[in-house]
């Protein structure tokens, strides 16, 4: 027999104890049968073993980019059902966790509370946003997960999420922010193709329709060449600047309003 034939730990035990009984002149003992089974019972634990790690690797490399900033904090969070609990019912804890007379949310670490806003935002969960900006989060803190530089409100404008941005917006989060390419939230909208959150952002927070980012791209142009009519007529109803835009830009708000039906005021 060939000791750690399938690569095990267990079969080259086997093999040592199987060489101190020849030693022994015991080697009579041990049925054949028995070697064998020991062998194929490894070998099924490690097939089993290499499925699990090959599964979960491919689950974590195909994941839904929805609980990205969840996932990066998930060492520091307590009870993975009350953040959930929160996100979808604006709850600080799961039934289980008050039946023990646990604290809620507000006693989270800064950096969980930042990643259940940033979800909250994505996921346009009013209420949760109300819960976590009842402690000490900033509704502007940038979340250390967010290798972009976001805030929240820039988060709940590129996913369309209106009540979350109405939430934000309600609580003071600034629309002239500017993440690290020099997008703000009228941008993040607009590149979302998100009227709703266009609107909200010009009406409610004063955002500035000319505001370009780092490189020089303004929501209006942007809204062309996405053909979002409907942001394109709240971006001129609210003054901004056509001078701005290029041959190309013309040619694109040209195309987007014909595919509309003209301009709807």
């Amino acid at each position: 027999m060939e000791a750690g034939e399938d690569g095990s730990e267990l079969i080259g035990q086997l093999a040592a104890l199987m060489e101190q009984l020849t030693r022994g002149g015991g080697l009579e003992g041990i049925p054949q049968e028995l070697v064998e089974a020991q062998r194929a019972d490894r070998r099924r634990q490690k097939e089993i073993e290499d499925r699990r790690v090959a599964e979960a690797a491919s689950a974590a490399a195909n994941a839904p980019p929805e609980r990205v900033w969840l996932d990066a904090v998930m060492p520091s969070i307590s009870c993975l059902s009350c953040i959930d609990e929160m996100l979808h019912t604006g709850e600080d804890l799961c039934p289980r966790c008050r039946r023990e007379g646990r604290t809620g949310g507000g006693d989270l670490p800064l950096v969980v509370k930042v990643a259940v806003l940033y979800q909250a935002a994505d996921w346009n969960r009013r209420e949760t946003i109300s819960r976590i900006l009842e402690t000490d989060v900033d509704v502007d803190q940038v979340s250390a997960q967010d290798g972009d530089g976001r805030t929240a409100l820039m988060v709940a404008a590129s996913s369309g999420s209106l009540d979350a941005c109405r939430e934000l917006i309600r609580r003071g989060a600034s629309a002239r922010a500017m993440d690290a390419e020099g997008l703000t939230p009228l941008l993040h909208a607009c590149w979302g193709r998100s009227p709703g959150c266009v609107k909200e952002l010009l009406e409610s927070a004063g955002a500035d329709p000319n505001q370009a980012d780092f490189c020089g791209e303004t929501p209006v142009m942007v809204a062309a060449r996405l053909g979002d009519v409907e942001s394109l007529n709240l971006l001129i109803s609210h003054g901004c600047d056509l001078s701005l835009r290029d041959e190309n830009d013309w040619d694109a708000l040209g195309k987007a309003k014909a595919r509309g039906g003209g301009d709807r005021g």
